[in-house]
């Protein structure tokens, strides 16, 4: 941070260094390179086709994912972010989700992280939900921070109800260095 003078008024400027996204292939311009469909089925369908009727990606983005042949609320996509999540550090996560399909109404999408122990236990962490229907697309945000590093962790997106569709937009997951705690080892305290 630095500070200086402009015609009589303090000016406070601070160098903020270009913040990582840890999701990867976060637009789906690769497909579904680093994307794993989590026991269901999912593909990337293009803005120019048109593919799914009245299904335009958010915001003029090209691409969105598509996760269909759902038979349980938790099927969704998937990403292991394991090696670009720290202890102690808080991450603010967000995603624009929609609903396809032959229906009405409102339903939920959730993201969730998968937490894969040393011991084989398995946990879960709930991160964001949000309302969603079909003629648009809603922003899904929320938060999280890890207290101890699991073996392996997996971000996912999951509901609605088993049998409808979720398209999935943007997914973007950045370091909140602002309300981050910093944990020092005993021998610095």
């Amino acid at each position: 941070m630095y500070i200086y003078w402009q015609r009589g008024e303090v000016s406070v400027h601070s160098i903020v260094s270009q913040k990582a996204n840890i999701i990867l292939n976060h637009d789906f311009s690769g497909g579904l390179q680093f994307w794993h469909a989590n026991c269901c089925y999912a593909y990337v369908a293009s803005g120019v086709s048109d593919h799914l009727t009245g299904a335009a990606p958010h915001l003029g983005e090209t691409y969105y994912s598509v996760v269909t042949n759902r038979t349980e609320c938790w099927q969704g996509l998937e990403q292991d972010i394991t090696g670009r999540v720290s202890i102690g550090m808080k991450y603010d996560v967000s995603a624009f989700v929609r609903v396809h399909g032959n229906l009405d109404g409102l339903y939920e999408a959730q993201a969730t992280l998968r937490l894969e122990n040393s011991d084989s236990s398995v946990s879960y962490l709930f991160i964001g939900r949000k309302t969603v229907k079909k003629d648009g697309w809603e922003k899904l945000k929320g938060s999280f921070t890890l207290t101890s590093l699991p073996r392996r962790v997996v971000f996912y997106l999951e509901g609605p109800p088993p049998g409808m569709d979720m398209l999935i937009d943007s997914v973007i997951g950045m370091k909140d260095d602002m309300h981050s705690s910093v944990f020092l080892p005993p021998s610095l305290l």
